[in-house]
């Protein structure tokens, strides 16, 4: 990943931050729109400790250029928002405390990013020493890329945010008695912010419709699935 790309969100606390990859590094500098304005959302309306909602999204698959050429690596985003379901002012000093964190310096890649790099790095290293036959179907080295790669991304963001609320609670008496919730799905996340807000929320990948573009692509040629290391 080497580049993020941000879009205007709506005045609440909603932070979208999108890494884009491509096949120079799997490191990223780390950009967000914040906005910490509830935008009319009544405190008083709120029921409970408070919720803190993170969505991790995988929105394309590894994908090959041809005419360029270059390997773009999955396009990866990161929405998290207090649950308006529960008491938003509990969560806003974390909202503030984990956005920062997130995104660090712009300039540099943020500690999740170097986190989820060595995590993915392992992990799809140990998926390819476990082949009998190193070389398969380019589409099925694709597919099983981005798997390994979308799985890894959300396994290290919990690990990463788990870590990142034992230390915002070490160092806070007030507003740190709350639930980290991850969802998978829009939909999910879809229940925890204003209806007017769900254009914004991207989609995952559609798995079934990249495997079908994947057989187009490549139909029987094939390739050592570790070529992908980079």
């Amino acid at each position: 990943m080497s580049e993020t790309r941000t879009r205007e969100t709506p005045a609440r606390p909603l932070l979208i931050l999108r890494l884009r990859g491509d096949s120079s590094s799997q490191a990223a500098s780390a950009r967000a729109s914040i906005n910490p304005d509830r935008s009319g959302h009544d405190p008083e309306e709120d029921k409970g400790k408070g919720r803190y909602i993170v969505y991790p999204c995988i929105a394309s698959g590894l994908e090959w250029h041809p005419k360029i050429p270059s390997l773009n690596q999955p396009n990866g985003s990161i929405i998290s928002t207090p649950s308006i379901q529960a008491n938003t002012a509990v969560t806003a000093d974390f909202h503030s405390f984990y956005s920062s964190r997130l995104q660090e310096d712009p300039l540099t890649p943020g500690s999740f990013v170097r986190q989820f790099s060595n995590d993915f790095y392992r992990n799809y290293k140990a998926y390819t020493s476990t082949l009998v036959e190193p070389q398969m179907k380019s589409s099925e080295a694709f597919y099983t890329y981005t798997e390994i790669y979308s799985q890894t991304y959300k396994e290290s963001l919990k690990m990463w945010t788990r870590e990142l609320l034992e230390s915002f609670r070490s160092t806070r008496r007030l507003n740190n008695e709350f639930t980290l919730e991850y969802v998978d799905t829009k939909e999910q996340f879809q229940e925890h912010i204003p209806e007017e807000f769900n254009g914004v929320i991207p989609e995952p990948v559609n798995m079934e419709e990249y495997k079908e573009g994947l057989n187009r692509q490549w139909g029987d040629e094939e390739m050592k699935a570790s070529n992908l290391m980079f």
